[in-house]
């Protein structure tokens, strides 16, 4: 992935395409709204796994079997509790957006490459939503809470994720829609 957005995305463009945008989300270490449940159920999700394991492996008489038994659970919680905040952070980094006169565009390098396209003519049901520190969000589709799309094929919408200046983005996705359509 380039440090430019636009040198990333503009060998992705079909000839008659042009960018009216690129950016990338924030960078670094970020709360989301999701967080303010999230943190207090991973806290105690990780504090329940190290006192389980803790007093397996302190109690002498347990079997290998309890003993093993929390380290996964150990690791899950540490990934809850810090772990998902630098994968978070990491994906981000890696991640670059591209608004053209034909559709959206979210590129993603790394670990899991991939490359997302959003026809503008095809794009409903555009939101843009506030997160902390003066970012937004915006999405494509409906927005699903998290407990209805776990364990079922309802998948999260495409998203351009914290933003400094998605107000902007969303106004240019509006009138290259218009002028799409």
């Amino acid at each position: 992935m380039a440090a430019d957005p636009g040198e990333t995305l503009r060998g992705l463009l079909a000839p008659d395409e042009q960018l009216l945008w690129t950016g990338r989300p924030a960078r670094g270490v970020r709360l989301r709204r999701a967080d303010a449940t999230m943190i207090p159920f991973s806290v105690m999700w990780g504090g329940f796994a190290v006192f389980w394991e803790w007093g397996v492996i302190h109690d002498g008489r347990s079997p290998l079997f309890f003993r093993l038994w929390g380290v996964p659970f150990v690791l899950v919680g540490a990934y809850m509790v810090v772990g998902r905040f630098f994968w978070d952070a990491y994906q981000r980094s890696n991640t670059c957006y591209g608004v053209s006169t034909q559709r959206v565009i979210v590129a993603t390098g790394g670990v899991s490459s991939s490359v997302k396209s959003l026809r503008l003519g095809t794009l409903a049901e555009v939101t843009l939503t506030p997160e902390f520190g003066g970012l937004s969000s915006i999405y494509f589709g409906p927005q699903v809470p998290l407990f209805v799309r776990r364990g079922t094929s309802v998948a999260e919408p495409a998203k351009l994720q914290m933003l400094d200046d998605a107000r902007v983005v969303c106004e240019i996705i509006r009138r290259a829609q218009g002028a799409a359509t």
